[in-house]
């Protein structure tokens, strides 16, 4: 009775969480719930991230490789430390009043009323989409960020005469 994370790339990924909880309590400004950062995934790997019946749930969740040049992001914006945490967080907290944190848009994840069990699957290419789980969703990454090559970021030499 969890929610899971499968990591099908060939590079290792790292996930963050946010659900609502009443167990937070209340604030004036936003809303408050359960931040938990960075769950590590190795290629391969299948993590459990939530316990308990996640079913006619909506829960946020953010991935990104290591190197961050595959992003699975969505419009829910929030700012996340840089250091693993797990607790209550105030979703729109300004980034001004946390050191050591960014900016990310998580994506939204409504699971179903019945589903005890849900799987995201991250994949880096459409030919690995085909499921006929409905408790398993296959998500492409929103972004890859393609890197300099570092021939183009030395300097030039001069010839020798």
């Amino acid at each position: 009775m969890s929610l899971y994370f499968r990591n099908s790339t060939n590079s290792t990924v790292q996930v963050a969480i946010f659900y609502h909880a009443s167990r937070c309590g209340f604030v004036f400004v936003g809303q408050t719930g359960i931040l938990s950062t960075w769950y590590r995934l190795a290629p391969g790997q299948t993590r459990e991230v939530v316990t308990g019946n996640v079913g006619d749930r909506t829960i946020y969740y953010y991935a990104e490789s290591v190197s961050r040049n595959l992003v699975w992001s969505g419009s829910f914006p929030i700012h996340v430390p840089n250091y693993n945490f797990s607790g209550c967080w105030i979703w729109n907290i300004n980034g001004n009043l946390c050191n050591n944190c960014r900016r990310v848009g998580f994506k939204t994840l409504n699971i179903q009323r019945g589903f005890v069990n849900f799987t995201v699957n991250l994949i880096t290419n459409s030919a690995q989409r085909k499921t006929k789980l409905k408790n398993v969703r296959m998500v492409l990454p929103t972004k890859r960020v393609k890197r300099k090559s570092k021939l183009n970021d030395r300097k030039k030499l001069p010839r020798s005469q």
